[in-house]
């Protein structure tokens, strides 16, 4: 079962467009702070909802700019962020992790957010709403 963030949980609205980046970030940095987190939970956090958005914004609604909504609270003694968006079902935890390449040459730029995202965070969960695609991103608070 998916754990939900509460009514208590702050949102930010967002046009899936690359401008949106920065303010974002910025919105998380001050909200996670204002929650408890560490510096080292605050950047994890940044750097995948980065990861993240860019996906969105590259592969996420071909032909349209996606409406993205983040939504960020307590989890128990750890921190949330729920990052959902209005395109076609994609569950970014089923992908397998990249094969590592053999040498610098067979390396290919790209394709390592999720598996970063899984790396960094305490857990992951994704869902299917009615409205979209949620992905919850659970970080440790220290």
């Amino acid at each position: 079962m998916a754990e939900a963030l509460g009514d208590e949980a702050q949102c930010l609205d967002l046009r899936g467009e690359v401008s949106a980046l920065r303010p974002m970030s910025d919105w998380i940095r001050s909200k996670a702070l204002e929650l408890g987190a560490s510096e080292e939970a605050v950047a994890a956090l940044e750097l995948c909802a980065n990861e993240l958005l860019s996906n969105i914004i590259e592969h996420g609604s071909p032909g349209r700019q996606a409406r993205v909504q983040l939504r960020l609270g307590r989890l128990g003694g750890q921190l949330g962020l729920e990052v959902r968006d209005d395109g076609p079902a994609f569950d970014p935890l089923a992908v397998d992790p990249p094969a590592p390449a053999a040498g610098l040459a067979e390396a290919r730029i790209g394709g390592l957010g999720v598996h970063l995202t899984r790396s960094l965070m305490a857990r992951c969960l994704y869902r299917r709403s009615a409205e979209g695609n949620i992905l919850t991103l659970i970080a440790d608070t220290v």
